[in-house]
């Protein structure tokens, strides 16, 4: 059909993104097919958002934004219930919640925040199970929107409040011990480092949690992971759960 030409045509060609996403009315359709309860077309308008939310520019990055795309996306997710719908629409909210533009990145990640739905699904997403390669896409891209929004929600406290009764730093603990590894290990820890800095009792919630004996292990063995990022975040964590 025309969306799945549409995805085709995004890949790696900035121009057509920038062309189609300054189409009048085009982000409104997909948003509204995002409601459909033909779940290949949900499938199909979440892997097109998803090719053209990545690598773009800052006139994407604004449509996108004033499109309030991000609420009807987190909607779609909480209801699919095909992994590959859930996988190109968790894409899609990695994507959009990074968009480098201080403006769009800050908005981005306060409009998932505050969707309805939003953090609960990241929270639950956490323990997606499954040995096939979507649940594994879903687990990085999951991982990887928290990382992202760590940060605004630190700096929130009504939303690390909400964070915390959610109980995710279980989640996160679990993740943990699930042998995670590369950029979702880079992603989980370095979203840890950000939740550390929260309130003392976010502090707690991680000790709680038995997350710093884990975050001991990695610092300690920096080495085996080949990335320097998780070792540098996971200290990091360590020293701002001491700072309580």
């Amino acid at each position: 059909n025309a969306c799945t030409i549409l995805c085709n045509l995004l890949v790696n060609t900035p121009l057509a993104k920038t062309e189609l996403a300054q189409t009048q009315g085009f982000l409104a359709i997909i948003k509204k097919q995002l409601s459909s309860p033909l779940e290949e077309l949900v499938r199909v308008s979440a892997v097109l958002l998803q090719n053209l939310s990545f690598h773009v520019d800052n006139k994407i990055k604004s449509e996108l934004s004033d499109a309030n795309v991000i609420p009807a996306v987190v909607a779609a997710a909480s209801v699919a219930q095909m992994k590959p719908t859930v996988m190109a629409l968790t894409s899609a909210l990695w994507n959009m919640s990074a968009h480098g533009s201080e403006t769009y990145e800050s908005n981005n990640k306060a409009t998932l925040c505050s969707a309805a739905g939003g953090l609960e699904l990241v929270v639950n997403l956490l323990d997606v199970r499954g040995d096939d390669k979507a649940t594994a896409r879903i687990l990085e891209n999951t991982i990887g929107i928290l990382q992202n929004v760590s940060s605004h929600i630190v700096r929130n406290t009504p939303l690390l409040i909400h964070v915390r009764r959610l109980n995710i730093y279980a989640a996160l603990s679990r993740c943990l011990r699930r042998r995670v590894a590369g950029s979702m290990l880079r992603s989980l820890v370095g979203a840890l480092s950000n939740f550390a800095a929260g309130m003392a009792e976010d502090k707690e919630a991680i000790r709680l949690a038995g997350i710093i004996p884990l975050l001991e292990d990695i610092a300690a063995n920096g080495a085996q992971y080949n990335d320097a990022k998780i070792t540098i975040y996971a200290k990091q964590a360590l020293t701002n759960i001491n700072l309580a």
